[in-house]
């Protein structure tokens, strides 16, 4: 449901959007998709968490930005890799730090887009 939730608004914002079930799927679509500008995950999923794609995605992309959302108390967790977006949150606020995180990249990168300009994500 909430995976749902966030491709609806990331696609109202006009981004394309790729989904995934975890961790692991996601790390198989990646394979087998065009590259994508920012993943968003959620730190809790079955098989892989979000904190583990995070991990991973810094080796194999290391340019890439992940944004961990999660619905926890994270007041005394350190170290996790990549920013972390508390639930709940808004449309506006999950839309503005995407923006954000992308804005970021530009200085490090050019960001990939599809074919119709549009930039590409991941949720997972």
């Amino acid at each position: 449901m909430v995976r749902s939730l966030l491709t609806r608004i990331m696609e109202l914002e006009r981004y394309h959007v790729y989904t995934a079930a975890d961790g692991l799927d996601a790390l198989s679509l990646l394979e087998n998709i065009p590259p994508v500008d920012i993943v968003i995950t959620d730190l809790r999923m079955p098989r892989m968490s979000g904190q583990l794609l995070a991990v991973e995605l810094s080796k194999r992309h290391p340019q890439m930005p992940v944004l961990l959302i999660s619905g926890a108390y994270l007041g005394s967790i350190t170290g996790l890799a990549g920013p972390v977006l508390p639930k709940p949150f808004t449309a506006m606020t999950l839309v503005s730090r995407v923006r954000e995180l992308l804005g970021e990249r530009e200085h490090l990168v050019r960001p990939q887009a599809d074919h119709a300009g549009l930039p590409n994500n991941l949720v997972s």
